[in-house]
Parts: structure tokens; sequence; C-alpha cells
């Protein structure tokens, strides 16, 4: 009797060995999927911050390009005014 104990003492531990092995497959699989959608969301960030720098440096180009058409549009008004002096 005494070896049948010790053999199903070893069968259930080979069993709960089995049980935490696909335990920590489980958590490991959840641990890589949770890392790559945190690489994903840092290459969302990054690209973000990229398109948000790219638009405020076009934003700087077009305020810049506006700022000059005004003041030539100003002097163009104030040579018809300076004609219209004439």
């Amino acid at each position: 009797m005494r070896k049948e104990e010790q053999m199903k003492e070893k069968n259930d531990l080979i069993s709960n060995l089995n049980t935490e092995k696909s335990i920590i497959e489980q958590e490991k699989s959840a641990l890589n999927n949770e890392m790559e959608q945190l690489k994903i969301k840092q290459i969302l960030v990054k690209n973000v911050t990229l398109l948000n720098k790219q638009n405020a440096e076009k934003d700087a180009e077009r305020e810049k390009e506006l700022s000059e058409l005004q003041a030539q549009n100003t002097k163009l008004r104030e040579q018809v005014h300076a004609l219209q002096q004439l």
C-alpha cells in the first residue's frame, strides 16, 4: 500500500506542477500581449508628438507668410494712396 500512496503523491505533485506551469504560461502570454500593446502605444505617442511638432512648424511658417503678406498689402495700400494724391 505504501508504494501506491507514494505513486499517488507523485502523480498529485506532477499534476500540481503541470497546473502551475499552465498558469505561468498564461501569465507570460498576458504579459507579452501587454508589452506589445505598450510598445504600440509608445509608437503612437511618438508619432502624435512628431505630427504636433510638424503642425506647429507649419503654423509658424504660415503665420510668418501671413505677416509678410499683410506688410506687403500695407505697403501697396500706401502706394495706391500716394498715387491717388497725385
